[in-house]
């Protein structure tokens, strides 16, 4: 049975990491949008919100002026409005460790220790030397990721279907 087309008018790229909106936009491809824009400042990015009806936002956790979750708490006003965005985001790229950390950093913020570690658990398995992923999850966990940073990354699994269940 066929998937029906998703119709994005206009998507925003928010990353300072050009590798990653290089994934982002190959991530794209299929679906064809009219408009891609790409920015590595969230007010850049914030100002031309206001001028475009935006259908899909890829963020990072790096921008030059703020970390990606204080660019959806200001624009949806909420943490858990930053989660329903990352959500949707792993229907895109499920294997981006930079969505994972976010959502820690979410839970984090609601005070939800134990769903941040899982979340960290998660981001840092796809990619074991993610510097800020290690770092927060010692803070949270007292100890250490288990894993060298050195270690090589292990194969990306596939999506797993049903495995986030935040609601």
């Amino acid at each position: 049975m066929d998937q029906p087309a998703i119709d994005f008018e206009t998507v925003f790229i928010l990353t300072a990491n050009r590798d990653h909106a290089k994934r982002d936009r190959d991530c794209l491809k299929e679906f064809i949008p009219k408009t891609v824009m790409e920015f590595a400042s969230g007010m850049e990015a914030m100002d031309a919100w206001s001028f475009h009806k935006v259908d899909l936002l890829l963020l990072d956790a790096g921008l030059t002026d703020m970390e990606g979750v204080k660019f959806l708490r200001l624009m949806r006003g909420d943490v858990n409005g930053a989660l329903h965005a990352y959500r949707q985001a792993l229907e895109l790229t499920p294997m981006d460790e930079n969505i994972y950390f976010n959502m820690a950093k979410a839970f984090y913020f609601l005070g939800d220790k134990e769903r941040s570690l899982e979340r960290l658990r998660q981001a840092l398995s796809l990619n074991p030397g993610f510097l800020e992923g290690r770092t927060l999850y010692e803070k949270l966990a007292g100890s250490p990721w288990p894993v060298p940073a050195d270690e090589p990354v292990p194969e990306r699994p596939g999506a797993q279907s049903g495995a986030l269940r935040d609601d």
